[in-house]
């Protein structure tokens, strides 16, 4: 649309004065007559095919003659006959270039166009000696907010080829990855550029199960990979001693964080003359509890979750290694007091098969929700069999549903158990929106320069996974790579 202004005709009287007295300070309209520039660009209002429509914002670069949404709309969105609202300055001409043909925007402005197909727009200035034409776009997610997106974080693959074991924890939401290379044991911190370089040395002066490893009140605990000791060290890295020797340890399933009522505990099993008891251990003193139930698990557990139950932390873990060999499906919570299994109400409510050192975790599925999802993936069957099924339980563990389409695992990540997970809140301007690896070119400068108010520009839970233990070509690896997940809608603000 042409834009006239009474103004104009006072400008032209100054210029034509000007140029009668000679004066040298002359104002070309070419200035303005000669502009290509688009102004505006929205889609007109339709409701049939999305409320707020005409609210969606797009970016004209006038330079590099695009004009988009970074915003994309929800996925399935029907952008095959739309029509636009566009504003210029002073154009004399505006042409819609199309496939099917051209339509001239300012005798056709109620033509509809076909976004998904390539669409052109042609500007004329209005003194005919300057064009430019724009790539116009509508774009669409390709995604659906609900699915579970992943990609390896390439840059953050542990620098080592071939690694025995790792176990990954977060203290004071520092992230630290303890890798075995043969007989050495190092400290793998992720910075900007991937890994601290060197890594640093563990001297732990025995054989760790890092599988056991955990960390409470700021200090370090682990097991003794075959005198089942418990040993603590101040700093994670040197002077482990032993605090506990009195019973194998069995298995160390988490801390339960202290509360008004009770301090921190570390949970785990110890043996009793083929006995099998409960353990707590508060940091100085260990508490031999009752004799476990006979389908509890006295090794072999998931990642533990902790949430709040009343005025008490509680505790709960998947899985797990029986005292007969047997493998667990149940869900075990702590109430600070007892244990129980959280999923025995029917066995319905076992979608899964039994095994051993599965992935579980604590998630979200709504943008700014406190509404906790509880995820488990994959582990080892009573077989030997690694798997990467996903299921989740939105009642705190009680029922459970196996993932559709839209949670599957990707065939780029293999089968594994005994991973570790970390739930770590970015900045998707820092950690890419949904999943692309960590090297990958950064968001469009007009995206991130835009002041969208989505989810994303609020600090997001993004699924780190490390490691884990899988077969290869017949043989048992521990795999040095790094996985992180996001569900699309945490990282992106559906449009209403």
């Amino acid at each position: 649309m042409k834009k006239i202004y009474v103004s104009c005709i006072a400008l032209i009287g100054l210029i034509f004065s000007f140029s009668c007295t000679g004066g040298s300070n002359t104002i070309s309209s070419e200035a303005y007559t000669g502009s290509t520039a688009v102004n505006s660009f929205s889609l007109k209002i339709d409701n049939n095919i999305m409320e707020g429509l005409d609210k969606v914002f797009f970016t004209i670069d006038l330079i590099g003659g695009q004009i988009y949404n970074a915003d994309s709309l929800p996925i399935g969105t029907d952008v095959s006959n739309l029509m636009v609202d566009v504003t210029f300055d002073y154009a004399s001409k505006a042409i819609f270039i199309t496939p099917e043909g051209e339509i001239n925007y300012y005798t056709n402005p109620e033509d509809s166009l076909d976004f998904t197909k390539p669409v052109q727009l042609k500007v004329v200035s209005e003194n005919g000696l300057s064009e430019k034409v724009y790539d116009v776009k509508v774009n669409v997610h390709k995604l659906l907010p609900d699915s579970l997106q992943w990609s390896q974080l390439a840059q953050y693959t542990f620098p080592v080829e071939k690694i025995d074991a790792q176990k990954t924890i977060s203290v004071d939401g520092n992230t630290f990855s303890y890798v075995q290379v043969a007989n050495d044991y190092f400290i793998y911190t992720p910075n900007a550029g991937g890994w601290n370089t060197p890594a640093e040395n563990v001297l732990f002066g025995f054989a760790p199960d890092l599988k056991s490893l955990q960390v409470m009140n700021g200090k370090y605990f682990v097991l003794g990979l075959t005198d089942r000791k418990l040993y603590m060290s101040e700093d994670g890295r040197t002077s482990w001693t032993v605090l506990y020797d009195a019973l194998p340890i069995t298995g160390l399933i988490g801390v339960l964080p202290a509360s008004t009522l009770s301090t921190s505990v570390i949970l785990g099993v110890v043996e009793d003359g083929g006995v099998y008891k409960h353990f707590m251990f508060d940091g100085t003193q260990a508490t031999i509890g009752e004799t476990v139930d006979p389908l509890f698990p006295i090794s072999g557990y998931s990642n533990f979750i902790t949430f709040q139950g009343g005025i008490f932390q509680q505790l709960a873990f998947f899985g797990g290694v029986r005292a007969d060999g047997t493998l667990s499906d149940a869900v075990w919570g702590f109430d600070g007091t007892s244990w129980g299994n959280m999923n025995n109400v029917t066995q319905e409510s076992n979608p899964f098969t039994p095994r051993e050192g599965a992935l579980f975790f604590s998630y979200f599925n709504e943008p700014q929700s406190d509404r906790a999802v509880w995820f488990i993936i994959g582990g080892k069957d009573a077989s030997g069999q690694y798997l990467k099924d996903l299921y989740y339980s939105e009642d705190m563990g009680i029922v459970w549903k196996k993932s559709g389409t839209s949670m599957t695992l990707p065939e780029d990540i293999p089968a594994k158990a005994y991973a570790s997970v970390q739930i770590l809140r970015e900045s998707p301007f820092n950690a890419q929106v949904q999943w692309l690896s960590m090297d990958a070119p950064r968001l469009n400068t007009a995206y991130k320069a835009r002041e969208v108010v989505t989810y994303a520009n609020e600090d997001i839970p993004y699924i780190y996974v490390f490691g884990g233990e899988g077969s290869q070509n017949g043989q048992q690896i521990t795999y040095n790579q790094v996985w992180r997940g996001v569900i699309n809608k945490l990282s992106f603000d559906p449009i209403k």
